[in-house]
């Protein structure tokens, strides 16, 4: 752990002491594949109650940790944590295929996660991902530095979406993004330099596209791909 995340889970042991259950990082600090400057701490926070008392009592520790650089917990009850997995698949696959528990005890090893709403999820957030990703080009077409930056922050959601159509379709998945988008371009015929693009812009391999028309150029493949897979697992059974 770095200086000032153990210093918040410090904050977090000494706030709730009994109370809190576990603390895991996940994510691409877990994984291996951290970007300083670009990636997140993941954090799951699980206590033993969630009520306003204990949201108000960890806004401290909170705040000092966001003005660190990091960003706010995700927060559980250990019921929901067990109960929600059939929810969220997607994000529990997620956590458990990287995670490093930093505190308390190992309660992820407990979850079971149902695939069964997984193919609904993944057409979901796709869906949202395309929606989202074409009303921001629409404010900043003019601009190629603007972007490749919204290619660069989409990438890292997109490839846990992936994650999920792997799974959805019975493969094991790689933890690091670089394999995984391979992995998933091979798998599903799709065109990996579009996505290998994207990743050298998000990891700074590369610094910018050059040019306007190649950087809308990028984007445009870039729908295409997403498109693709939206059209895939549309097919898909509700219970592969």
């Amino acid at each position: 752990m770095n200086p000032e995340l153990k210093l918040f889970i410090e904050d977090l042991e000494n706030t709730f002491g009994s109370e809190l259950v576990s603390v895991y990082l996940y994510g691409s600090a877990a994984a291996g594949d951290f970007i300083p400057g670009k990636s997140d701490y993941n954090l799951l926070v699980i206590l033993k109650n969630l009520d306003a008392p204990e949201l108000i009592k960890s806004r401290p520790a909170i705040r000092e940790w966001i003005r660190l650089g990091g960003s706010t917990p995700v927060f559980f009850t250990e019921n929901e944590i067990i109960d929600a997995a059939d929810v969220f698949p997607i994000e529990f696959h997620e956590m458990q295929k990287a995670n490093k528990l930093l505190s308390g005890s190992d309660i992820l090893k407990q979850v079971i996660v149902s695939n069964d709403n997984l193919r609904h999820q993944c057409e979901f957030e796709l869906r949202s991902k395309l929606l989202r990703l074409r009303r921001r080009f629409v404010q900043i077409c003019d601009s190629s530095e603007a972007i490749a930056a919204l290619l660069s922050e989409s990438l890292p959601s997109i490839s846990a979406i992936f994650s999920g159509v792997l799974t959805l379709n019975g493969k094991p998945v790689a933890p690091v993004k670089a394999e995984r988008l391979k992995q998933f371009a091979q798998e599903f015929n799709l065109d990996y330099e579009v996505f290998n693009t994207i990743l050298g812009l998000h990891s700074d391999k590369i610094s910018k596209v050059n040019g306007l028309t190649q950087t809308i150029d990028l984007f445009n493949k870039y729908l295409r791909e997403i498109n693709k897979v939206i059209t895939l697992v549309n097919n898909f059974d509700d219970r592969q």
